[in-house]
């Protein structure tokens, strides 16, 4: 009959002939460590790299502008997605605030939906849509205002 002694990292072997009580332990080789060790640290990185991969914050402050994307043009080339227009009052004239959104491949484009937020493309930035913008860098004080954004957030339901 086999004694059983607790421990994570020994394997215990059946003792031979008489029984005196003791049991034999070895030492559990690299191999068996590894595959003790391989559910565990496989759970704690997929936790893990779920956790990072859905974090998509936005930053603490208020928009630069908040308005309706009026138009959009996507660039051919360089660092430079493309460029929004974004409109707190479409209707006027002028009087509201109005920017041209310089969006690049540093700015993170947000979709806000039914089930939070989510990461977009330039794609999402469809004329008629809801957007806010925090600018980064100088800001040309034209008409509209010309900026670079660091953050876009769309949302997909207007």
């Amino acid at each position: 009959m086999a004694n059983l002694c607790p421990s994570y990292f020994t394997r215990t072997t059946r003792c031979r002939g008489k029984s005196t009580g003791r049991c034999v332990l070895r030492s559990l080789d690299l191999r068996d460590m590894i595959r003790r060790l391989a559910v565990p640290i496989a759970i704690i990185a997929l936790l893990a790299g779920c956790r990072t991969s859905q974090a998509v914050d936005i930053p603490s402050g208020p928009p630069s502008i908040r308005g309706t994307i009026t138009n959009s043009t996507a660039a051919t080339s360089g660092d430079r997605l493309g460029s929004i227009l974004v409109e707190e009052v479409p209707s006027d004239q002028s009087g509201s605030e109005k920017s041209s959104v310089r969006v690049t491949r540093e700015t993170r484009i947000l979709v806000r939906g039914t089930t939070g937020l989510k990461r977009g493309t330039f794609a999402d930035l469809l004329t008629g849509q809801i957007a806010e913008a925090w600018f980064t860098g100088p800001v040309m004080e034209s008409y509209p205002t010309q900026a670079t954004a660091s953050v876009v957030v769309v949302n997909a339901d207007s």
